[in-house]
């Protein structure tokens, strides 16, 4: 089992409720700027990320994918 995950942001307001839990699933845009989590605890979020984690994402995602194809 992976780490949980803990959204935040400097931007968060007193009434905003904290999301966490364990990744289950997640789709990458094929624009490579939003990405949609599945949390174990039911919760989907979506990302909006900028240009250069974008591209970072993008490699690792190719990298996995090529990976399970050689297999």
């Amino acid at each position: 089992m992976g780490p949980d995950v803990i959204i935040k942001d400097n931007r968060a307001k007193p009434d905003d409720i904290p999301v966490s839990g364990e990744i289950v699933a997640f789709v990458l845009s094929k624009d490579s700027k939003r990405v949609w989590l599945t949390l174990d605890t039911g919760y989907e979020v979506m990302l909006v990320l900028d240009t250069k984690f974008a591209e970072v994402i993008s490699e690792v995602v190719s990298e996995e994918v090529i990976e399970r194809l050689e297999e």
